[in-house]
């Protein structure tokens, strides 16, 4: 194996020199299949526009000043799933083994149980030498505040930490979300600028339905309505049944993601249907802004003339992916276009589409964050070999370890699996761009006998994924599966100019204020939710009721929740 490795790291070392921007290629979720980006490296605005001449962490896989001349043991606890294989025997835990001679030793917990063996672990002092996964931010506030976890803050240097040091330098974001209230850096948290995971919204339309009906795809809220209007009279699909065509798509009790409100609430001045930041800095609890009353009347206005789904506040998700299945929508918000439709022409029946405006907002916006992050790293107090750990560490926020974890070995190097590898090339001189996808003797996302997909082959011998250990990708991946391609024209040819974080996701609350938050949440979400789709429903007028309304947030504690998003926001930004 060593043989082997040794072919690797030359080859990503090549990979790697020249701009050497650093970062993982991490899956983009649990489908098997990858983005394909198109645009280059997009930082925050904050970034800084160093671009290294060599990976940080070529150092860490030679060496990099650390006696390795002793094998230690390292202990790590891990929140699993039924999708994975042994952690144990995965070909990147073994390649870390011998490449840093170590040992590890990893004890897997099930997703299931993970939340309530976590405190155990802590309050009886059995702890790992590192976590890679299962930490939230409240955790790490709670434990690091403790002297549970490590401030990290003073290994973070050039010299001893290169790759995290440099992604810090880049996209400060990072290192803001990293840092506690306390000052100390007690967690890693990994992140990604490919620009189409950056996105917090999906939704589509049907194009070629737009162009018969209105000529064109809609700009504004009323041109989207009269194209809603000419799905719910004409029989679109042609099977000779007016009827059956939905306009509008989805469900009321979908993750904003997926939730059409959080799309078409874009066109009234917001991204978020709960805090937002405005001009000039202040928090604001959308959901009490006059822009969303207007809101409300279109929501309702779409409800009453079945523009929107009769189901929309009752459906589950099935019931959604059912209808989606069948084509019936002529709008929706979802995870992708494929559901029911696996071949590229049917997929392409649906397609995203600019942010629309509407009479009280004449700006183009859309959710989106500055980075996406990913899982939380963290050492803890017990562990005995810091300098040995925190090497590992560095490694694995690099592009060698991010290739790895995801995609194996380089092709035809690895004698177990003759024939199979993925194939790496960057796309752009500058590094901004690269195409990467795993391959065997029938093509890209051919897999060994035995497995049904890339996905279940990766989970099972190569490594857990992305989401289950931390990445660092500042550049774009293209890839060569159809659906792929389309989310990424999806996203990036019509939301990715109008990106607007609503509010930092990784903002810092004292532990104080994060219980209080989530308390008064619980209550004026409820209150919020009920009164929501009554408006809408026309069950109550919405002028009529808008003050009492107003009156019932308050007297829940919205000003309260206001205060203390401001305060987290005004931490953050002085971080």
């Amino acid at each position: 194996m060593k043989k082997r490795n040794k072919q690797l790291a030359a080859i990503l070392l090549c990979l790697s020199m020249g701009a050497g921007l650093l970062g993982g290629c991490g899956q983009q979720g649990d489908s098997g299949t990858e983005s394909s980006g198109k645009v280059s490296e997009q930082p925050s605005e904050s970034s800084s526009e160093r671009v290294p001449e060599e990976n940080p962490a070529d150092d860490a896989s030679e060496g990099g000043g650390v006696d390795r001349s002793e094998k230690v043991v390292i202990k790590m606890k891990v929140n699993s799933n039924a999708s994975q294989g042994d952690w144990n025997e995965y070909y990147f835990i073994k390649y870390l083994e011998e490449e840093f001679n170590v040992d590890f030793q990893i004890e897997m917990i099930s997703d299931e149980i993970w939340a309530e063996k976590l405190p155990l672990m802590f309050a009886t002092n059995e702890l790992p030498d590192l976590f890679v996964s299962g930490l939230t931010a409240d955790n790490v506030t709670t434990y690091g505040g403790q002297g549970y976890l490590l401030p990290l803050e003073e290994y973070i240097t050039e010299e001893t930490m290169p790759t995290v040091w440099d992604m810090f330098e880049r996209y400060p974001d990072t290192r803001k979300a990293s840092t506690e209230l306390d000052g100390h850096v007690y967690s890693i948290n990994g992140m990604s600028a490919v620009t189409r995971e950056r996105t917090k919204a999906r939704f589509f339309i049907r194009t070629e339905w737009a162009n018969e009906i209105l000529g064109k795809v809609p700009r504004t809220v009323d041109e989207y309505y009269e194209y809603l209007k000419g799905v719910k009279e004409r029989d679109m699909d042609g099977d000779g049944d007016s009827g059956n065509e939905i306009p509008l798509g989805g469900f009321y009790s979908a993750p904003d993601y997926i939730n059409p409100m959080l799309s078409l609430v874009t066109a009234f001045g917001f991204t978020s249907l709960d805090v937002e930041i405005m001009d000039g800095g202040k928090a604001v609890y959308v959901p009490a802004q006059d822009n969303y009353k207007e809101f409300l009347k279109y929501m309702n206005k779409l409800f009453a003339e079945g523009l929107l789904d009769k189901e929309f506040f009752t459906q589950t998700a099935d019931q959604f992916n059912a209808k989606d299945a069948q084509s019936l929508y002529g709008s929706m918000a979802a995870w992708n276009t494929a559901n029911g439709r696996p071949e590229e022409e049917q997929l392409q029946q649906y397609e995203g589409f600019e942010p629309m405006t509407s009479s009280v907002s004449s700006t183009k916006m859309w959710p989106g964050n500055n980075v996406s992050f990913s899982s939380i790293l963290a050492v803890t107090k017990n562990c005995e070999n810091v300098d040995r750990v925190l090497e590992i560490v560095d490694w694995m926020y690099s592009h060698e370890a991010q290739i790895m974890v995801n995609y194996g070995w380089e092709m035809d190097t690895n004698p177990d699996y003759p024939g199979y590898g993925y194939k790496a090339e960057w796309l752009k001189d500058d590094h901004s761009e690269i195409s990467v996808s795993f391959y065997g003797p029938a093509g890209a996302d051919d897999v060994p006998e035995g497995y049904d997909s890339y996905s279940n082959f990766r989970y099972n011998i190569i490594g857990p994924g992305y989401g289950s250990m931390p990445v660092y990708r500042p550049y774009n991946e293209v890839y060569l599966s159809p659906l792929q391609k389309w989310l990424t024209h999806c996203t990036e040819d019509f939301h990715a100019a109008y990106y607007r974080e609503p509010f930092p996701i990784k903002a810092k609350f004292s532990e104080e204020d994060n219980s209080e938050l989530n308390l008064l949440l619980t209550d004026v979400k409820a209150y919020k939710s009920e009164m929501e789709t009554k408006m809408i429903t026309g069950e109550l007028d919405i002028e009529e009721t808008w003050p009492d309304y107003i009156q019932g947030l308050k007297d829940r504690g919205m000003d309260k929740m206001v205060e203390i998003w401001q305060r987290a926001y005004d931490n953050w930004m002085k971080n």
